[in-house]
């Protein structure tokens, strides 16, 4: 995994870890000792998320927006995280007891964290067009793929699965109602690169605003583009067939 990966998991899990360590103080000193100690983890959970170096792409790569593509599921991500996992913290804390009900809130506070790990992925993601290939930066690699080795390209399309609006309103109430009619049963759209070898590369398309530059380059270039991309050049004003 590149560093770069590291730095952006960091980013989001150790902020959770502080935030929750918060939680579990102020839910084991109801009579408010010591209140710095919750605040002082409030505030450096805020300072390594804001403070861990941001990786610089090379000049003219093509990003993701960082408002839709990074900030949003971060704070989707931190807000159910924190309900599902402190939640569990506040009763354990009351009657330890109670411990058991980790396997009820677990479960979904894994799937919560799972977000964070997809903003991650978006905030480590860019591409360069270059004259002859593509270098290409995700979470775990970084790659050059040259435009003689890409066969085709074409659309992916795939919906969220069917419990994450139940569960965005479960955890977020009127808060999360909201997110699930916007999010909740929203396809996500995608570009597949067919490779010569056999093999595929999946770039989300989502929030990525020069969507149409990148597709102009591929077809200058002699890459096959297939035919829905060739007529909206966005993914975003017609439907599209899922790839196979």
């Amino acid at each position: 995994m590149r560093s770069t990966g590291l730095m952006e998991i960091a980013r989001r899990l150790v902020p959770l870890v502080l935030l929750l360590a918060a939680i579990a103080h102020v839910a084991s000193a109801p009579d408010g000792t010591r209140p710095w100690l919750a605040w002082g983890l409030i505030a450096g959970a805020v300072a390594v998320y804001l403070l861990l170096p941001f990786e610089q792409p090379p000049e003219g790569a093509l990003r993701h927006s960082r408002l839709a593509a990074v900030l949003l599921p971060d704070l989707i991500g931190f807000t159910l995280s924190l309900t599902f996992y402190g939640i569990y913290i506040v009763l354990v804390a009351d009657n330890p007891n109670l411990w058991g009900v980790i396997l009820l809130l677990g479960p979904p506070g894994a799937i919560c964290l799972a977000i964070l790990l997809v903003a991650a992925w978006y905030a480590s993601f860019w591409m360069v067009i270059e004259a002859d290939r593509l270098s290409v930066a995700t979470l775990r690699t970084r790659q050059e793929l040259p435009f003689a080795a890409i066969r085709s390209v074409k659309p992916t399309r795939h919906l969220p699965p069917r419990w994450l609006a139940p569960l965005l309103v479960l955890a977020g109430g009127w808060r999360g109602f909201g997110v699930a009619l916007l999010h909740g049963h929203r396809a996500s759209h995608g570009l597949r690169f067919d490779l010569a070898d056999g093999s595929h590369f999946d770039a989300p398309v989502d929030a990525f605003p020069e969507v149409g530059r990148l597709l102009s380059a591929l077809k200058k270039a002699g890459v096959r583009v297939d035919v829905e991309l060739d007529v909206n050049m966005g993914l975003g004003r017609k439907p599209v067939r899922k790839a196979r």
